[in-house]
């Protein structure tokens, strides 16, 4: 994701410069403070005047999904490029993107709490496709727990850190180690998998 600000090189030009610069902008500031972000914020952030914004994205509505429309396709991009074959290199590659994915992971929070513009959230399935489709690959197991179970747990056990770890582990007394953080995570992936229900589909 680029962090370089509008008055760093000028302000953008032309429809894709424009619309790239709202979108990052909009990552920014929706991370930070939720939907509830004013279009006027972000255009001012994005270094456009707001009839720009709103000639170029739409609504706002509009703005939240194709904000969540680009994180996900740059994350599924991501781990979709990877030789992932398991379900713990699936975890990996998620850290692997590191600071990265966590504007993407705090805006769906927001937008799940608050309701705004969860319709959006249709925009990010690629990334469960792929997830779902690994717990598939690897089932084994004979409990009823379902693939669509199993990645729905896993999101939200790698969401839930991103968020929380960085609150929680200094009230227990512990550190976030990356190194560890990424162990422990790709061990919850491997359980989850080694539960899914085999099927045939």
């Amino acid at each position: 994701m680029s962090t370089t600000s509008p008055t760093d090189a000028g302000p953008p030009r032309g429809r894709d410069e424009v619309r790239a610069a709202i979108i990052d902008a909009a990552t920014r500031l929706m991370a930070e403070r939720g939907p509830s972000v004013s279009t006027r914020e972000i255009a001012a952030e994005a270094g456009v005047n707001r009839g720009l914004l709103h000639r170029h994205v739409g609504s706002k509505e509009a703005l939240i999904a194709e904000v969540l429309k680009s994180g996900a396709e740059r994350f599924a991009e991501t781990i979709g490029t990877s030789p992932v074959e398991t379900l713990s290199g699936l975890v990996g590659s998620m850290f692997a993107e590191g600071d990265d994915a966590e504007p993407l992971t705090r805006l769906i929070a927001w937008v799940i709490l608050e309701g705004a513009g969860s319709a959006a959230l249709a925009e990010t399935p690629l990334v469960l496709q792929h997830i779902r489709n690994l717990m598939i690959e690897h089932a084994g197991g004979r409990s009823d727990t379902t693939p669509e179970m199993a990645t729905a747990l896993l999101m939200a056990a790698l969401m839930g850190w991103q968020l929380f770890a960085p609150a929680l582990l200094p009230m227990l007394g512990g550190d976030r180690d990356p190194a560890t953080s990424r162990r422990e995570l790709e061990s919850v992936a491997e359980l989850l998998g080694s539960h899914v229900m085999a099927r045939s589909l």
